[in-house]
């Protein structure tokens, strides 16, 4: 019973959908968290957030606030790399001209492989 409970409370997915199924939302904003919260708790398996001119760094956080953290990983942003790294996110969208700094590259979990092979002493 405390299971059945419990999971009336928790988010998490019944059955995830292929890593490959991405959904993208749509620009006009006709779209908002409790819909993003079926949709992964019915298997979407990775959702691409698309730029919002009318959104700053604010609203993003505010639309990441309203998602649990264990759908964090399956969300990729069309901008905010910095928030992406921060919340441990899915990635985010480069674009032509698009850099991104060496600090955020070498991170300690990657950094032996961002440096290639050591050579023998």
């Amino acid at each position: 019973m405390f299971k059945f409970i419990k999971g009336l409370f928790v988010s998490e997915p019944e059955a995830p959908a292929p890593a490959n199924l991405v959904l993208f939302t749509p620009n006009d904003g006709s779209w908002d968290p409790k819909q993003v919260r079926r949709l992964f708790d019915a298997g979407l398996g990775r959702l691409h957030v698309q730029v919002r001119k009318d959104w700053e760094r604010r609203h993003y956080e505010q639309f990441l606030r309203a998602i649990p953290e264990v759908f964090w990983p399956r969300i990729v942003l069309g901008e905010e790399p910095e928030l992406v790294e921060a919340h441990g996110l899915g990635g985010f969208q480069m674009h032509p001209g698009d850099m991104v700094s060496a600090a955020s590259r070498c991170t300690p979990a990657n950094a032996s492989r961002a440096a290639g092979p050591s050579k023998p002493s």
